[in-house]
């Protein structure tokens, strides 16, 4: 069977999307905005950062993890649910943060 070159009258079966537009059928425009955050945007970026780091401390863990192919051992088990640990209590202090400022506000 010889190689057929796929064509608009014959279209490929079998074969993996070639561009981001087979791949999904349509053209998405984003534009950025070009506005810069305003105030209370970046107090709220900043009252989430503590958590932020949490998040990004158990990722690393769990990249670590994922990367070293084998058993894990006690001293990366403990990082991991130190890291867990740390994630959760900095979300119950981001929801009482949030929970006490819309107190506030009403």
């Amino acid at each position: 069977m010889a190689f057929r070159p796929c064509t608009q009258d014959r279209p490929c079966r079998n074969r993996l999307p070639s561009t981001l537009f087979e791949l999904i059928g349509e053209i998405v425009n984003h534009e950025r905005d070009s506005t810069e955050p305003s105030a209370v945007d970046l107090e709220a970026i900043e009252d989430e950062m503590p958590l932020i780091e949490a998040e990004i401390g158990l990722l690393d863990v769990q990249i670590r993890i994922m990367a070293a192919h084998g058993p894990v051992d006690e001293v990366t088990a403990q990082r991991l649910r130190r890291s867990r640990d740390a994630v959760i209590a900095e979300s119950l202090r981001w929801y009482v943060r949030r929970y006490n400022a819309t107190r506030r506000a009403a």
